[in-house]
C-alpha cells in the first residue's frame, strides 16, 4: 500500500489518496488537480534526491506551491506512508524572501532511528538521502529512489536530435534520453529483459510498422533504426510517426522502473491510436503483475479507461464532485449499476468528472 497525504499542495487543498501494486488510472476534468497530484510524487523524489529548495524550484506542475486558499499561517504538508512503520511527514511554510523556507521534517522506519530535523532559513537545501549518519531508512530509499514521473513528452527532441548518451542513469521525466536508456538495457545482459518488453510492445501496437531496432551515436547523441518486419534497411527514428515515439517512451517509462516501484505517466494515450493505447495498458498490467510496480496513468482516454472495466477499483476519480479528492470509482458508483456499461461511455458522458466549474484552487 501507498498513502500520500496533502494539505494545501498546490491545487489540492487537502487529499488522501491509498494505491496498491498494478495498474491504475486517474481520471478528472482540466483543472481538476490531476497534474498536482502528479507533481507530489515528484517532489518528494527530487526532495529525496537534491533536497527541499531544488524540490520548490521544480517547474512541474507550474505555480505556486501553497494553495492559493490557505491562510497566512497554515503551512504546505505532504505525507508518505508505505505501510504501518514506513513513513515520511513534511511540514513547511514557504516565503518569499530570499526563498527561505521554515517548518520540520520526520522520517520513520519502524526501528529506533526516527529522524526529527527542523528546516530553518536554507537548511533544507541537503538531500534528504544524506542525513542520516548510518545511511537513510532501507524501505523508503528504495522506494524514493524508484519514482519515476513521466510527462510533457519531448517528441521533437528524440525526433530531431536523439538522446543525450551520457545520460543513462534513469529516464528523464520529458523521455529525451529513452534512445539512450533504451541501448543500454541493450548492451547490459541483466537489463535485456528492459529492452525487449520495449521492442515487443512497439511490434504489437504497430505490426506492419516495427520489426526491429538498431543505435547509432553520432557525437554526444544516440540516434535510432526501426526496421520494418522482413526488411534489411532501417529508417531514422525522424522518420516515424508521433505515435511510435509515444509509444516506446511510455514503454520505456514502464521498463525503466525498479522492481517494486511506481511510475506515474501523464496522457500516455497521446499521439496514440486505440490499439496502441489498448497494447500499452495490456502491457502495463503484465509488466506491473510480474515486477511488483505500481503504474499510475493520468488520463483522458476513454479508450484507455475501458481497458480496467474489471477494476473499477483502480479507477480514481478528482472533481468537483468529490470535492478534489482523488476517490475510487467503486466507492463513488454501485458497482452493479457500473457494469452495465464501459467505463469509457461512463468518461464520454461525463459520469467520472464534468468539466470543473469551479477551480480546485
Amino acid at each position: 500500500m501507498i498513502r500520500v497525504d496533502l494539505r494545501n499542495y498546490r491545487s489540492l487543498r487537502e487529499a488522501t489518496w491509498e494505491i496498491t501494486t498494478g495498474v491504475h488510472a486517474v481520471v478528472g476534468p482540466n483543472g481538476a488537480g490531476k497534474s498536482t497530484l502528479l507533481g507530489a510524487f515528484k517532489f518528494l523524489r527530487v526532495l529525496w534526491d537534491r533536497g527541499l529548495h531544488a524540490a520548490l524550484a521544480s517547474p512541474y506542475p507550474s505555480g505556486p506551491t501553497k494553495n492559493w486558499d490557505a491562510q497566512p499561517e497554515e503551512p504546505v504538508e505532504i505525507g508518505l506512508r508505505l505501510d504501518e512503520t514506513s513513513r515520511l511527514d513534511l511540514r513547511f511554510q514557504p516565503t518569499a524572501r530570499n526563498g527561505e523556507v521554515s517548518g520540520w521534517i520526520r522520517v520513520e522506519d519502524g526501528t529506533a532511528s526516527t529522524y526529527d530535523r527542523e528546516i530553518r532559513e536554507r537548511s533544507g537545501d541537503f538531500p534528504l538521502r544524506l542525513l542520516w549518519t548510518n545511511g537513510p531508512p532501507a524501505g523508503l530509499d528504495r522506494f524514493l529512489r524508484s519514482i519515476t514521473v513521466f510527462h510533457d513528452l519531448d517528441i521533437w527532441a528524440i525526433r530531431d536530435t536523439g538522446s543525450p548518451a551520457a545520460e543513462d542513469r534513469h529516464l528523464q521525466s520529458r523521455g529525451a534520453n529513452a534512445l539512450t536508456m533504451l541501448r543500454k538495457w541493450f548492451l547490459t545482459a541483466p537489463e535485456r529483459h528492459r529492452y525487449q518488453f520495449v521492442l515487443d510492445g512497439l511490434r504489437e501496437a504497430f505490426p506492419g510498422l516495427v520489426g526491429d531496432l538498431d543505435f547509432d551515436e553520432r557525437g554526444r547523441y544516440v540516434l535510432a533504426r526501426i526496421y520494418r518486419p522482413g526488411s534489411e534497411s532501417g529508417r531514422s527514428i525522424s522518420d516515424e510517426a508521433n505515435g511510435v515515439i509515444s509509444m516506446l517512451a511510455s514503454l520505456c517509462a514502464l521498463a525503466g522502473t525498479p522492481d517494486g516501484g511506481i511510475v506515474l505517466i501523464d496522457e500516455p494515450e497521446t499521439a496514440l491510436h486505440p490499439w496502441a493505447i489498448r497494447e500499452l495498458v495490456r502491457r502495463a498490467a503484465a509488466w506491473t503483475e510480474r515486477r511488483g510496480i505500481t503504474a499510475v496513468l493520468m488520463t483522458h482516454s476513454p479508450v484507455l479507461l475501458s481497458e480496467l472495466n474489471a477494476t473499477p477499483e483502480r479507477v480514481h476519480v478528482l472533481s468537483e464532485e468529490t470535492g478534489f479528492r482523488p476517490r475510487r470509482l467503486s466507492d463513488l458508483r454501485n458497482p452493479d449499476w457500473i457494469a452495465q456499461f464501459t467505463l469509457g461511455e461512463l468518461l464520454v458522458d461525463g459520469e467520472l468528472g464534468k468539466t470543473c466549474t469551479s477551480s480546485s484552487s
